[in-house]
């Protein structure tokens, strides 16, 4: 698998993705804070008794030192015609679904779904994995995110690749440890 920085990308004439760094602090704590049951769902590694902030610049600082180095990717997704931040997506290497090379992981806000901007966000982050020789893709979703698991059996018809069950894991969420169905999207060929 190469690794390239992590750069923008246009998905289409309505969205892009920028790179995630520091930059975006403020802006993501305001999102995060107003919605903070998606983000936690999302990004199981939150703490809610613990201070946001202090969780979140050491995040990203991280995305944007591995996305220099292509290790890691992360993005904020953003509307081109007004620059509004309406999500994230992102490869990191913590995976566990046997040939996984990267975890992908995404958020959508809330103003923003119904849109198919999952849909389209996935696509191009795929195609860019798949560019870099990635054999394999992990995607993890609690079973009882119907929108979610929906998003993810659609990647799966689209692209190829089913149930990876050595890779569900328990996250701590709101209400205890959840399971998190584990899927691997196989990008050999």
């Amino acid at each position: 698998m190469r690794h390239e920085a992590t750069g923008a990308l246009i998905i289409d004439e309505e969205l892009m993705l920028d790179p995630t760094g520091p930059e975006q602090l403020e802006e993501l704590l305001a999102i995060f804070e107003a919605e903070v049951e998606e983000i936690i769902s999302a990004m199981p590694w939150i703490v809610t008794d613990q201070p946001l902030r202090q969780q979140v610049v050491p995040f990203l600082m991280d995305m944007q030192f591995y996305g220099q180095r292509g290790t890691m990717h992360n993005w904020v997704v953003r509307q081109r015609a007004t620059s509004e931040l309406i999500g994230m997506i992102g490869l990191d290497d913590s995976t566990h679904a046997i040939g996984a090379d990267w975890n992908l992981g995404y958020w959508v806000r809330r103003s923003a779904r119904g849109r198919a901007v999952a849909t389209r966000m996935i696509d191009t982050v795929i195609t860019l994995a798949r560019d870099l020789d990635c054999l394999g893709l992990e995607l993890k979703v609690d079973p009882t995110n119907e929108a979610g698991v929906a998003t993810v059996q659609s990647a799966l018809r689209r692209w190829g690749g089913g149930r990876a069950e050595e890779g569900d894991r328990k996250f701590q969420m709101k209400d205890g440890m959840v399971l998190h169905n584990s899927y691997l999207l196989s990008l050999r060929g």
